[in-house]
């Protein structure tokens, strides 16, 4: 959709899928050169390219409805990132990995041991959510345990583990400062900046109740205006939020109200920022 709230493009459509298959999005994201989508779908357990002119899923990593650790599978895969050069870094949650994966549905690179769920980065993590890739080469990883945010180099090697002051972090970024921007998938939520010199929190968004109250917020997004932009999941909306006034000053859907009607979400669980121009 547009900032104005008209509905652009949506997924799927009639003949969007194969065969005996349902959709079950979590995140999504626009590739780079703005013609296609990677989605991950935990409860389904793959990882799907959807091309958008067409409609249609074009590739797939993973066994549909299988959880594992094998060839092409993995087990509630989460934050599932296009990259530049056409493979997919995937979050695989339950076996306490980072995917790299080819085109051709090769794993190229992993960070984490298979199965072994601790944290102890860059050796193993304990239930990893999100891995943001980083202008540098390397990727932020957000795990749940423990309330961690890791970021590694290019080369994998650690710079830092840090903790955040929040009950489950869920997919973190970084600001163009270097700070840590996280969303609290608690109930009340909150969206909140770590600066990882120091530890100290910089900024928290987290009313405890009135129609600011965040539940379950599972992504927050940096805009390019300074502001915040998150889905706030069982609140069943998407919000931006203005840090200086610490408020919410757009939204899209109706507070409480989940639906599949025009101007409404039902557990909206993913957000991206495409440019102008990739939707019809």
């Amino acid at each position: 959709m547009n900032d104005a709230g008209t509905i652009l493009w949506r997924f799927p459509v009639e003949g969007s899928l194969p065969a005996g298959q349902t959709f079950s999005a979590d995140d999504a994201f626009v590739t780079a050169d703005g013609k296609s989508i990677v989605a991950n779908e935990e409860s389904n357990q793959i990882v799907v390219r959807i091309d958008i002119a067409s409609e249609t899923i074009v590739w797939q990593y993973g066994t549909y409805g299988v959880k594992g650790s094998g060839p092409n599978e993995v087990s509630t895969p989460d934050d599932a990132y296009p990259m530049a050069n056409g493979d997919v870094t995937i979050a695989d949650i339950k076996n306490c990995r980072i995917l790299e994966v080819t085109p051709s549905g090769q794993i190229v690179r992993q960070w984490g041991t298979t199965g072994q769920c601790t944290d102890n980065p860059p050796t193993s993590f304990a239930q990893p959510n999100g891995d943001t890739p980083l202008p540098d080469g390397g990727i932020l990883v957000t795990d749940i345990k423990g309330s961690r945010v890791v970021r590694l180099s290019a080369t994998g090697a650690l710079m830092y583990d840090l903790a955040v002051p929040v009950h489950y972090p869920s997919d973190a970024h970084l600001l163009a400062n270097g700070d840590v921007l996280v969303a609290d998938y608690s109930n009340p939520g909150a969206v909140v900046v770590v600066d990882p010199s120091t530890g100290a929190t910089v900024y928290r968004y987290g009313p405890s109740s009135g129609p600011g109250e965040l539940n379950r917020p599972s992504l927050v997004l940096p805009l390019s205006d300074g502001t915040f932009a998150l889905n706030d999941d069982y609140n069943h909306r998407v919000v931006v939020i203005d840090p200086k006034m610490n408020s919410i000053v757009w939204s899209y859907g109706h507070d409480g109200q989940p639906s599949a009607a025009d101007g409404y979400l039902n557990l909206p669980d993913g957000i991206d920022v495409a440019p102008v121009g990739t939707f019809p």
